[in-house]
């Protein structure tokens, strides 16, 4: 169910006022200092380490171990995965969590970046971490002694991490035990009106019964909101009917930074006092990748005119990312460092929000290639794609004479599916069906073509041209101060 932001925001600030909210974290929202996506840096882990991995479970973000020394192999793999989450954490989302007035933060990773920003700014709070049997010591939460509850294990004791599905199930078993969660945070989630969950995916099993083990499928008066939005029909239907949860249009940034306002506005001596950001800004470049390095199938690239020798897709590319980084300390997010696209480019825009902007560097491979299509519509549907969004487009694109050649492109690869369909699965409707949703991306990219190939036109930030070094460096330049421009302005 799609909520009333404006009057549930109105709601949601009495409630944290009164100190009755309760703050869910998840992993969805994490990412290293490299902008790695955590689902993308497990599956890249796996994969360079085949010998002691034999499957990775990207929806459960879980392994499966092999070998005689398979208990061996496991340790190793903690401390990986240790170092992931010793250096992951958005600063500018969690800058402004630390500052808010919530009694209760309950982190369902096993990370600690919240903790350490509270100690960094020498916030007072109290961690627990679950399975820790002095926890149950822990007095109330309160906005003066708020806890950090890391239900699902923590990086302090690596023996309670999760790292395969035996581990989740006997720790879920834990959870479903009484008095396995300190009295004093059940008793305090009793007596709290008000539940924000960030960061997490309400499709996933355990989820679902974390909520239903916490007591959310009993009727109460509570409020109960969930971000980012984007999760099946089933999903909703279930955390309506089940736990009456409910979801925002908004991402989780939008909805810390609307939070954050507005008790600044009405109630400033709740937030805490805040050391200065060490973050000057972020940025994600959205691009097609050179032939060699791209994923896609470089025949699309062989259908492009011929430039010049000189001509290099990534050069531009490079040369904003130089500017930003070394003239301008803007951390940069770009696909070529990441892994996988769709995950990273996805995470990246559910935490957009102050001091963040995106770069789409477009060219004719750009326009044809469904990961970078798939990324502007993702970027596009994005809350203030207009302020956020700098486009630049490069020499090969034909804008004016050629606009109906990429929706013609688009349009074509839709007949194709729908032809394959026709042929092969006529009438296999389970097939046809599976087929359909692997590649719904075709068709969010026909819809959306046109209407970015009018964006290109009407709001150019930056043209590229074929021939001539000088005019494309000034024009980069350019670029560079009107992006620095935008960011300090948030």
């Amino acid at each position: 169910m799609e909520v009333n932001n404006q009057a549930i925001f109105e709601l949601l600030v009495k409630n944290i006022k009164k100190g009755k909210c309760v703050l869910f974290l998840g992993p969805e929202l994490l990412v290293n200092q490299e902008g790695k996506y955590y689902k993308s840096y497990f599956k890249q882990l796996a994969d360079e380490n085949k010998d002691s991995i034999s499957k990775y479970f990207s929806k459960e973000n879980l392994f499966a171990f092999q070998g005689k020394n398979s208990a061996l192999n496991q340790l190793m793999i903690v401390s990986k995965v240790t170092e992931f989450y010793e250096n992951a954490g958005d600063e500018a989302i969690l800058n402004l969590i630390s500052q808010l007035p919530f009694p209760l933060i309950i982190n369902v990773s096993p990370d600690t970046a919240l903790n350490k920003l509270f100690s960094k700014n020498n916030y007072h709070f109290r961690p627990v971490y679950f399975p820790d049997p002095k926890s149950n010591l822990i007095g109330e939460p309160t906005i003066e002694s708020p806890i950090i509850y890391n239900i699902f294990g923590t990086i302090e004791e690596e023996q309670s991490i999760i790292m395969t599905h035996k581990k989740l199930f006997e720790t879920i078993i834990e959870l479903m035990q009484k008095d396995s969660i300190p009295n004093s945070i059940r008793n305090f989630m009793k007596s709290a009106n008000s539940f924000i969950f960030l960061g997490m995916k309400f499709e996933t099993w355990y989820y679902q019964l974390l909520l239903s083990i916490l007591g959310f499928d009993s009727e109460t008066m509570a409020i109960k909101l969930g971000a980012p939005q984007e999760v099946d029909v089933d999903t909703v239907s279930v955390m309506d009917s089940c736990f009456q949860i409910e979801f925002s249009t908004l991402n989780p940034n939008n909805i810390i930074e609307g939070l954050y306002n507005r008790i600044k506005k009405d109630a400033p001596a709740l937030l805490k006092q805040q050391q200065k950001p060490v973050v000057a800004g972020t940025a994600y470049i959205s691009y097609a990748w050179r032939d060699v390095a791209d994923p896609n199938n470089t025949a699309e690239a062989s259908a492009s005119p011929p430039l010049s020798a000189s001509f290099d897709r990534e050069e531009i590319v490079d040369q904003i990312y130089n500017e930003l980084t070394q003239n301008y300390s803007v951390t940069i997010y770009r696909d070529k460092n990441l892994l996988t696209l769709q995950d990273s480019i996805q995470s990246f825009m559910n935490r957009i929000g102050q001091g963040k902007v995106v770069i789409i560097v477009v060219s004719d491979k750009y326009l044809k290639s469904e990961y970078c299509m798939y990324e502007a519509w993702v970027i596009f549907k994005n809350d203030r794609f207009k302020e956020r969004a700098f486009l630049v487009v490069q020499p090969d694109v034909k804008l004016k004479d050629g606009a109906q050649m990429y929706i013609s492109y688009w349009r074509d690869k839709q007949n194709e599916l729908a032809n394959e369909i026709k042929e092969k699965f006529a009438n296999d409707y389970v097939a046809a069906d599976k087929l359909i949703a692997k590649n719904k991306t075709l068709l969010y990219i026909y819809l959306f073509i046109g209407t970015f190939l009018e964006m290109l036109q009407d709001t150019l930030y930056a043209n590229m041209l074929a021939n001539d070094k000088q005019a494309n460096d000034d024009t980069v330049k350019v670029l560079v101060n009107k992006i620095v421009k935008k960011l300090n302005e948030e």
